[in-house]
């Protein structure tokens, strides 16, 4: 985060991937792409909102014809019910590496992380893809356990 001024803040992230070499992945290897976004984030307990804009930068060689600088926007909000449970929704949208492709495919996620104990949390979503054809529609489940420092 680099301002705040409470409710509000933003925040800057940027990132490198690097291919793996591993086929079906989407970067040839030896190649890298550049990402970065920024973050606007609106919190007023129980309920946080979070919007995002970002760009990555396609390597030439991961895909022809390739869009070279794709866009993506996001907006997330969570409410925390009490202590131990959040629900959440979440729309992400963003260009297709293919030029010829007009349309922004993207997903809606429906979602509730509950802590079962301090540091184990448990998530439950559904997802479904938008403007994408075939249409998707997916189960997610998670198990996050945080490590105390």
């Amino acid at each position: 985060r680099f301002w705040g001024s409470d409710p509000l803040s933003l925040a800057i992230r940027a990132g490198v991937s690097v291919a793996s070499s591993r086929h079906g992945f989407g970067l040839t290897r030896g190649t890298h792409s550049e990402h970065g976004l920024i973050a606007l984030t609106w919190a007023h307990s129980p309920t946080t909102v979070h919007a995002n804009v970002g760009l990555a930068y396609v390597p030439r060689a991961a895909a022809t014809p390739a869009r070279r600088v794709m866009a993506t926007v996001s907006v997330a909000a969570m409410h925390k019910v009490d202590e131990r449970l959040i629900v959440t929704v979440d729309g992400s949208f963003g260009q297709s590496p293919n030029p010829h492709r007009a349309g922004w495919p993207g997903t809606l996620l429906a979602g509730a992380i509950w802590t079962a104990r301090p540091g184990l949390d448990i998530d439950l979503g559904w997802q479904h893809s938008v403007a994408d054809r075939p249409v998707a529609r997916t189960w997610l489940a998670g198990l996050t356990y945080r490590v105390p420092l």
